[in-house]
């Protein structure tokens, strides 16, 4: 299957991860691209960063662990443990390399209790969002543009497969719970650029 076949493919989908007895609802992505799909481009992904291990954002007073996550049986996005930390996809790039890093955090958790990513909204354009990785680098990215879509209707590829640049990409729900099809009707994406050291 070709990219363009199989991001024409991706279905938007939730899930409920549980942990300690807790229910968290997180956004996460069906038929989430693997690794054998970033190899089918131009040039195949070398790993040159760490893995990372915290997201920090000073402006929500976030200082959250970060979770290696992959796919589910389903093809679906693990999404984090609980709703304090966040989950990085470790089918793209990390943090600091060339493409684009997916971090998704919950909203919330069963009983409506704030997850780690419930302002996520309310990042402005220029604010700064940190990566510490497990070798103590800590790596900087600015926010350049945010923007909400119908949950049937993010733009999978530009989220996963931008190149050109070294990007990180934070998301969660957002909207209105739609009962019947058990998942918020909206995703909020946060979109940053790497500054690099000197320049922030």
């Amino acid at each position: 299957m070709t990219i363009l076949a199989h991001i024409a493919s991706i279905g938007i989908s939730i899930v409920v991860a549980v942990s300690v007895g807790i229910g968290a609802s997180a956004y996460v992505l069906r038929d989430t691209p693997s690794k054998d799909t970033y190899q089918q481009t131009s040039v195949a992904r070398v790993a040159f960063a760490a893995p990372p291990t915290r997201l920090i954002i000073p402006m929500l007073e976030i200082e959250a662990t970060i979770e290696t996550v992959g796919r589910t049986q389903g093809g679906a996005m693990e999404s984090p443990s609980n709703f304090r930390d966040v989950a990085w996809y470790k089918g793209g790039a990390r943090p600091g390399e060339e493409g684009s890093a997916v971090i998704a955090g919950h909203l919330d958790n069963a009983f409506g209790l704030s997850g780690v990513f419930k302002d996520l909204d309310t990042l402005t354009i220029g604010s700064y969002v940190y990566v510490q990785t497990a070798s103590g680098e800590e790596m900087q990215f600015r926010v350049i543009r945010v923007a909400e879509y119908r949950y049937d209707e993010v733009p999978t590829r530009e989220l996963f497969e931008r190149d050109g640049g070294m990007y990180l990409n934070l998301i969660t729900c957002s909207g209105v719970w739609l009962q019947e099809h058990k998942t918020y009707d909206h995703r909020f994406i946060v979109y940053t650029e790497h500054v690099p050291d000197g320049e922030g």
